[in-house]
């Protein structure tokens, strides 16, 4: 038995996901599969791994794209997000301009509202392409979702209002396509941004995951490798600044590690030789050596982070229930739209085709669907920001009952940050502090910069190991720290100023 994880692009609705669910499950060899509309991520149980590039090959095919890695996932994501931002603005621009012309807004003779009407409908399907290549897909894989609903409606409605512009009928309907197409990217780009936005909190995490280590060598050299190839047992040095690429025991020197970030905890640690530092927590003030205790992929933060990737693609009872409701909404709004048109085709035929698009017009099929795994992926997130993981998000339903939480912790609840609240230095100090704690890693510096805010002033802040800082303030070269600072910009000194100096 193995696990696959992989990051899915295209997906554009519940039923994109459900699509993939079913088709993947029928795969030979595959146990179960779990596809998360919300964070873009499918996770499959095999029965072996030679299934693998099956179910890839089978994502494809019904016309979506798969990641290598988070990082690819983001940039396609910006990249989606960049299109449908195009589109939506031509659609809108189109849209609006029939609309005009459909209430009158607009003087012209009926022929021209009526000719550029069909051409700025036309550009509007043409920014729809996408919903019909993946309606076409799906078809293929006998599933009904909303690509198809919307492909329906907006060819039914384009094609019923060209037929009657030809046949010089005023009774046209490019408004209904062209909306629809507007609507629909407004929804899609919306979604689109608030699925990214989840996103940046795993994003941050990942982050803390170095790319590069520096293996100490048996000869006393270091050669920097991908920290993915660190094997249990191997020596590594980590420098002021750097993320420990894994869990690992402190076998030379000490130094302060911020952990804000894997135990919440706001102050930093100082560790020394013996002592454990996790994979992820950042080296503040001192080049330590260690030896990795566990595989980078078995860290701590490694943990962390596939607990949240696994959280996001367990559903809660409700979202069962809305895929469940979106799985048959679509074929019964085809069939009720099917049926409308038969009946009114006793009376009138002209208003048969009319009813019947109406009812594939107003439909939207993916609002249930896309409502609440968004609401639990944002709860996720928003948790997630405030250092509270989640493991099975079941216990959101739970917890809107609670009046008393009592929480058992051996640490300290905290932001995982520091912050001043007051201070009793005067103006000039007090600047002369930010500028000084801004070029620190340290946090109690950073809480005093972020206090202290950006002067309009001072501009380019430089920290000079074992010299001390320079900064530029309204065009004039300020240096605070050694006599030799000062000596290497040209400053001369005389011995009363150096004694001085050092007196400081």
């Amino acid at each position: 038995m193995s696990k696959l994880h992989l990051n899915i692009t295209g997906m554009t609705c519940v039923n994109c996901a459900n699509a993939i669910t079913r088709a993947t499950k029928k795969i030979k060899g595959v146990k179960s599969a779990s596809i998360s509309l919300s964070d873009n991520s499918g996770i499959f149980e095999l029965e072996n791994k030679s299934v693998e590039q099956k179910i890839i090959e089978k994502i494809k095919a019904l016309g979506f794209g798969v990641a290598h890695d988070f990082n690819e996932l983001l940039r396609a994501q910006a990249k989606e997000q960049k299109v449908l931002a195009i589109k939506l603005a031509i659609s809108a621009i189109s849209s609006g301009l029939i609309m005009l012309f459909h209430f009158g807004l607009i003087s012209a003779s009926h022929d021209f509202i009526a000719l550029s009407s069909l051409i700025l409908c036309f550009v509007c399907v043409l920014c729809g392409t996408s919903f019909y290549t993946h309606a076409l897909r799906s078809l293929k894989e006998k599933n009904f979702d909303m690509n198809t609903l919307v492909s329906l409606g907006v060819f039914s409605a384009f094609f019923y209002s060209l037929f009657a512009y030809f046949a010089g009928s005023h009774e046209l309907y490019f408004d209904s396509p062209a909306m629809i197409i507007s609507f629909v990217l407004l929804g899609k780009f919306l979604e689109s941004k608030a699925r990214a936005k989840t996103s940046l909190r795993l994003k941050s995490l990942m982050d803390l995951k170095p790319k590069i280590a520096h293996l100490l060598l048996a000869d006393g050299t270091e050669k920097q490798i991908n920290a993915s190839e660190l094997k249990i047992g191997d020596i590594i040095s980590i420098k002021p600044g750097e993320h420990a690429p894994s869990d690992a025991i402190i076998t030379y020197g000490g130094a302060e590690f911020d952990e804000s970030a894997i135990n919440g905890e706001s102050l930093p640690r100082y560790k020394s030789v013996g002592e454990n530092i996790f994979g992820g927590s950042t080296n503040i003030n001192g080049t330590i050596l260690a030896k990795i205790a566990k595989n980078p992929k078995e860290s701590l933060l490694e943990g962390i982070i596939s607990s949240l990737q696994q959280s996001a693609s367990k559903k809660l009872n409700i979202a069962r229930l809305a895929d469940k409701i979106s799985n048959i909404f679509v074929p019964s709004v085809i069939g009720v739209s099917l049926l409308t048109l038969i009946i009114w085709s006793f009376f009138d035929v002209n208003r048969a085709a009319i009813c019947a698009i109406s009812v594939l017009v107003i439909s939207c099929p993916c609002a249930l669907g896309l409502a609440t795994p968004i609401a639990i992926v944002c709860a996720l997130s928003k948790g997630s920001k405030s250092g509270i993981l989640i493991k099975n998000p079941a216990i959101i339903e739970l917890i809107k009952g609670a009046k008393i939480v009592a929480f058992d912790k051996t640490g300290t609840l905290t932001k995982g940050s520091l912050s001043v609240s007051a201070t009793s230095l005067n103006d000039d100090d007090l600047r002369l502090a930010g500028f000084l704690s801004k070029a620190s890693l340290h946090p109690i510096s950073k809480a005093i910069s972020k206090y202290v805010g950006t002067s309009k002033g001072a501009k380019g802040i430089k920290e000079l190991a074992g010299l001390g800082i320079e900064y530029e303030e309204n065009g004039v070269l300020m240096l605070l720290g050694s006599i030799k600072l000062l000596q290497n910009h040209g400053v001369v000194l005389n011995e009363s100023q150096k004694e001085q100096i050092l007196a400081q």
